[in-house]
């Protein structure tokens, strides 16, 4: 089991470089898909990282917000 907000996070944190083919218009295939190693913790763990990236995030937004 895994969660689409944790699979998010993780696939958007990682260099996806070494997977993407094409030179004038980049694509990620099938195939290259498949093989990107996603580590998979159990998904009590993976709802509490989403939580707190969440958080962070939320904070970042309150100090963006006052430095504007």
């Amino acid at each position: 089991e895994i969660s689409r907000y944790y699979l998010c996070y993780v696939l958007n944190s990682m260099d996806l470089t070494s997977y993407v083919t094409g030179t004038t218009v980049p694509k990620l295939n099938q195939e290259n898909m498949s093989s990107i190693k996603v580590p998979l913790p159990p998904i009590s763990e993976q709802k509490r990282i989403v939580s707190k990236i969440e958080e962070l995030f939320e904070a970042l937004d309150q100090i963006q917000n006052n430095l504007v």
